[in-house]
């Protein structure tokens, strides 16, 4: 029997018919409930009218979020009941141990809280309990507690979870916590806890099964929160403030309004990373939009539509910390990136992250005729944003030792950020990489792969960097991906021990998952870089084994530019700056003969990427032959695209 159609609401509220949106009739409706705005129906004099229906009874005057089932599941199987006991409070010594703890090794969680604003609450006990909860639950399985040991270790949290459910959801499953920015971040600290807390969820390799109770628990969290954020009106747009004085309540606004962007943003950082692990095509905001296939986000990323991925990027972590927001420079994916000391850690990380899963996307789909071309856009793009990596976000001896001591201590949210950067660029190139040899073996080519062992050593000098604490961090996950996709190093005694530390951090065995989807009986992976004979009976490919004795007074994470011939210039470094590159005087190789180690050198300027010519013309090392480079012109800035990510910008407008 077909239900009967709805009514047309006789009268929306003021604000619904201001803004165009649907409105339930209600008083309070819900738009204006979630929004913290009043609620009002005039008639067209003006004069007060009453709401045209009543608020449902049994919602108990509690909005009630669309959500997958009618009530959350506990993680018994049941209804939770009034008459349960409310959730005990932290004791004091558990409190402070796991608050240090999580703004020690929750990366990158730690990022949605302003530290020295849930300090200075924390002391005047004004944090709510159901976000202390949260926090305590992702921090956990860090502690060395005995009442806080399990096996494995990362359900440690599974109490402070539940208690958190409890105080901000009713008995009928609803959510029932004001909305605020504290309760977006304990939602979202939620979801980060239950992806990673499912026995199973995470190592599903197909992840197509919708109803484990993982992927609803999860997704459901994913989803309030940003519904909640929507609702905080995340993407309305600021306007600058005008005077040189800001008052306290607009620096306070400001910190609150990038702690809410900052929770959209690693949303969707989660989003790119889980689509690169799992080929997720990613759930948007409230209804996911589709996602195009090639670099423009006029077609969607994830999930999310090009209209939400122009909200401004975090602020970068110092502007942040000291709450001078408002005072930083906006940054926005669509536009190049600035190339400022202030410029955004998380940011970068962003940009490169989309870049990342775009590159991995088109790698499961190599067959496409499309491919080809999108992957030489996106080493342009790669190389373009590199060289608009400000100085301090180098891939240097000196950025190493500065983030380095940065990484160990509370304040290190942009040093792991920074390593993270470098992780992903690294596994761009080697994707890159592969992706050139399966198109020669397509095209009848000889391909002989060149040196890349510069790439790999530079992930292994960021496992260094972090020490220790690497294995609490889940960067581990984009070390081992591409040294087991592409490099095939499943007998390597150091990848195997991240491989268990990374198992017991997250539930997920990424060697197992690499060759449920891509591998075959006697190999790891099928994508990953292949021996070949070359026409003398040598071996063109061998698995580089990096260098993990890193002597301190040469940097050996990086490999020269070019031999120490009698070649008067050098490649350009991928992460020269604008002056630098511009520069038409010829550099001595006997000046300065360090200058150039410690970048590494642009995928074009060395060989590795040259799509229009797979085949050798001669033995030399693409890595070490010199560069034939025209001197710089100033028609070149004309000609050239912007630096940083201007396939972001919707150019067909």
């Amino acid at each position: 029997m077909d239900k009967p159609k709805r009514k047309r609401l006789a009268k929306a509220c003021d604000g619904c018919h201001k803004s165009k949106r649907r409105c339930d009739g209600t008083d309070p409706c819900s738009n204006c409930y979630f929004a913290s705005k009043p609620c009002t129906y005039t008639d067209s004099s003006g004069r007060p009218v009453p709401p045209p229906r009543q608020p449902d009874t049994q919602q108990t005057q509690q909005y009630q979020f669309p959500q997958p089932s009618q009530s959350y599941p506990s993680p018994s199987g049941r209804k939770r009941s009034h008459s349960e006991a409310a959730p005990e409070t932290l004791d004091p010594l558990m409190t402070r141990e796991l608050t240090n703890l999580f703004f020690t090794h929750c990366h990158p969680a730690m990022t949605i809280i302003h530290k020295p604003t849930f300090t200075s609450s924390l002391s005047h006990n004004q944090i709510p309990p159901y976000l202390l909860h949260a926090v305590s639950a992702v921090a956990a399985p860090h502690s060395k507690q005995t009442s806080l040991k399990m096996t494995p270790q990362r359900h440690a949290g599974r109490r402070f979870a539940d208690a958190a459910i409890s105080l901000m959801f009713d008995s009928g499953g609803r959510l029932s916590a004001p909305a605020t920015v504290q309760t977006a971040q304990a939602l979202c600290l939620l979801y980060f806890y239950e992806v990673v807390d499912q026995k199973g969820y995470m190592s599903d390799t197909t992840h197509k099964d919708k109803s484990h109770s993982g992927w609803i628990t999860g997704e459901r969290f994913r989803t309030l929160t940003l519904q909640l954020i929507q609702a905080l009106n995340v993407h309305t747009p600021e306007h600058p403030l005008l005077t040189p004085t800001p008052s306290q309540a607009y620096v306070s606004e400001s910190i609150e309004r990038e702690c809410v962007r900052r929770i959209f943003w690693i949303i969707y950082f989660v989003d790119c990373i889980r689509g690169v692990y799992y080929g997720w095509e990613g759930g948007g905001m409230t209804r996911s939009s589709p996602s195009g296939k090639g670099l423009s986000i006029g077609g969607g990323v994830m999930g999310f539509s090009e209209a939400e991925l122009r909200l401004r990027l975090p602020a970068d972590e110092t502007s942040f910390e000291l709450g001078v927001v408002h005072q930083s420079l906006p940054e926005y994916l669509y536009l190049p990136a600035v190339r400022t000391h202030y410029a955004s850690e998380m940011g970068h990380l962003t940009r490169v992250a989309t870049l990342y899963q775009k590159i991995e996307a088109a790698m499961d789909t190599l067959q496409d005729p499309q491919t080809r071309d999108i992957l030489m856009e996106c080493q342009k793009f790669l190389d373009e944003w590199a060289s608009a990596l400000p100085t301090h976000l180098h891939f240097t001896n000196q950025c190493l030792t500065v983030q380095k001591s940065m990484f160990e201590t509370s304040s290190n949210f942009g040093a792991w950020c920074y390593a993270s950067i470098h992780v992903l660029h690294a596994s761009c190139a080697l994707a890159l990489l592969v992706a050139k040899q399966r198109f020669a073996e397509h095209d009848h080519q000889l391909f002989e792969v060149p040196d890349f062992s510069f790439i790999t050593d530079r992930i292994y000098a960021v496992m260094e960097m972090l020490g220790c604490r690497a294995k609490y961090s889940p960067i581990q996950g984009s070390v081992i991906w591409p040294l087991i996709k592409y490099l095939n190093l499943t007998d390597d005694q150091q990848v195997l021990d991240w491989l268990d530390a990374y198992e017991e951090l997250t539930g997920v065995r990424l060697d197992r998952l690499i060759r449920d989807r891509w591998g075959t009986p006697d190999v790891c992976s099928t994508l990953g870089l292949i021996r070949r004979q070359g026409p003398s009976g040598s071996t063109t490919y061998s698995t580089p084994k990096p260098d993990r004795h890193i002597n301190p007074d040469i940097d050996p994470t990086l490999l020269p530019l070019t031999e120490r011939n009698n070649s008067a210039e050098l490649p350009i470094p991928m992460y020269a700056s604008s002056s630098s590159s511009h520069s038409t005087a010829p550099q001595s190789p006997s000046t300065n003969s360090h200058s150039h180690s410690n970048f590494l050198p642009s995928l074009k300027s060395s060989g590795l990427l040259e799509w229009s010519n797979t085949t050798p013309s001669t033995s030399t090392s693409p890595l070490t032959a010199p560069l034939e480079r025209r001197p710089f012109s100033s028609t070149d800035t004309a000609r050239s695209m912007p630096v940083g990510m201007p396939w972001l910008a919707n150019e067909s407008r």
